[in-house]
């Protein structure tokens, strides 16, 4: 039997232990403040779905930002 899997051929359940994410940074710009909140609510949350496209969707609005930036 190979380690790790259990009598039934399946990987025993094991509980993730739960962190306490720290509050997001208040940036002052509305845009990024949002995303930054998605990306911490979704941290908390543990669904790891969610978290991949808070994350996702962060990088989008920091790229749009910084774009802005580099206004013409």
């Amino acid at each position: 039997m190979t380690a790790g899997i259990d009598e039934s051929g399946e990987w025993p359940q094991q509980s993730v232990p739960h962190t306490t994410v720290e509050a997001a940074p208040h940036t002052g710009d509305a845009q990024v403040d949002a995303a930054l909140a998605r990306l911490h609510d979704s941290a908390e949350s543990g669904s790891l779905d969610e978290q991949a496209e808070a994350g996702e969707a962060a990088h989008r609005a920091l790229q749009d930002r910084l774009a802005d930036l580099g206004g013409d």
